[in-house]
């Protein structure tokens, strides 16, 4: 019985250290317990069945990234590039995780290629506003590519649970991918699936109340000196964000960025931002000269958003600095931690 035990005992260790093995050149670190470790490589594995899927998480493996689990308030995920950390929320189904983490590992490329880490404040929210978007468009696009892979090598699911959550980015990105305009099918799928996240407008809105509303609120600009501000160019925010491997996939041209649809707010984010800057200027103040001059698109009607699903204009920490002059470093820390925590959530 004593070779019969020593045996199976190895058996045992040999399952659960096949369980913990990734199939990754470079392995990512899973932060958490033995069911966590498992879960997530099975996860890992999962992801890596698809060329973009492994890709990805490869680059996140090399760069430092590690994973952890835990409750997002019913977020999905989140990516943290300064700690370097992929969240991927507790209780959440794997099927649907696939997508998420294909989608945080994406941030992390975007984010170590520069593309803005959470709230800037060297730059202006108007062109910061056009990057962000780019950076959101892009991982929900290369998730779609990623659970399309999937799709092809029958593991369907992923796929099914990707288009419930994104259906016109879905839509679009197998529309562009079977017409294929210029003849390069995945380089028009992504480009089509980035350009209908932009005319998501329930999409866009969320992000003008995240990156415009949220930060604007905390007051975290009101320290940039406004002739100091840096102005970041689509064309520089498309080379280091829409990207295969070493390649630009955007077929389309960074001058449509210009337009108010891409560019824009809404007329909700414009009252909004109204109010803001007269409750600036109200204490004394001066808001930062891109704001109010951002473009309108006129969202339809249905996707409208009342104005009390939106912070108040101006908080009393930011009232404070206007008035006083400044503000306590630590209390600008804490404000740019909290929006650090939430910058990513909702998928």
């Amino acid at each position: 019985m004593g070779f019969l035990n020593t045996i199976l005992n190895k058996s045992g260790k040999k399952d659960k250290a096949e369980a913990l093995k990734q199939n990754l050149d470079t392995p990512l670190e899973i932060r958490g317990g033995k069911k966590t470790k498992a879960f997530v490589t099975e996860l890992i594995n999962r992801t890596a069945k698809s060329d973009a899927g492994r890709a990805v998480l490869e680059k996140a493996a090399k760069a430092g990234y590690r994973i952890v689990v835990e409750d997002l308030e019913g977020a999905f995920g989140a990516c943290d590039g300064d700690e370097k950390l992929i969240f991927l929320g507790a209780g959440k189904s794997q099927d649907k995780l696939v997508s998420t983490l294909a989608h945080e590992a994406r941030h992390a490329e975007q984010m170590e290629k520069g593309a803005i880490k959470g709230y800037d404040p060297t730059k202006t929210i108007a062109s910061a506003l056009v990057e962000k978007r780019l950076m959101e468009g892009d991982a929900v696009a290369y998730s779609v590519l990623v659970c399309d892979q999937l799709y092809a090598q029958g593991d369907y699911t992923p796929a099914v649970a990707v288009a419930h959550q994104y259906p016109e980015v879905f839509k679009d990105f197998q529309s562009a991918k079977r017409e294929a305009p210029t003849g390069k099918s995945v380089d028009d799928a992504m480009t089509g699936a980035v350009l209908g996240w932009f005319y998501s407008e329930k999409l866009k809105m969320r992000y003008e109340q995240q990156h415009i509303a949220r930060p604007l609120s905390l007051g975290l600009n009101l320290d940039a000196d406004p002739k100091a501000l840096k102005t970041v160019k689509a064309a520089d925010s498309l080379a280091k964000i829409c990207t295969l491997g070493r390649r630009s996939y955007f077929t389309a041209a960074a001058d449509s960025f210009k337009e108010p649809v891409l560019c824009g707010v809404s007329r909700s984010t414009k009252y909004w931002i109204d109010s803001y800057a007269a409750a600036v200027k109200s204490c004394g103040g001066t808001p930062e000269p891109s704001v109010e001059s951002i473009p309108v698109y006129h969202e339809r009607p249905s996707n409208r958003v009342d104005l009390s699903q939106y912070p108040e204009p101006l908080l009393p920490c930011a009232r404070d600095r206007i008035k006083n002059g400044g503000e306590k470093k630590s209390l600008k820390n804490s404000a740019i931690k909290l929006l650090k925590m939430a910058k990513q959530k909702g998928r």
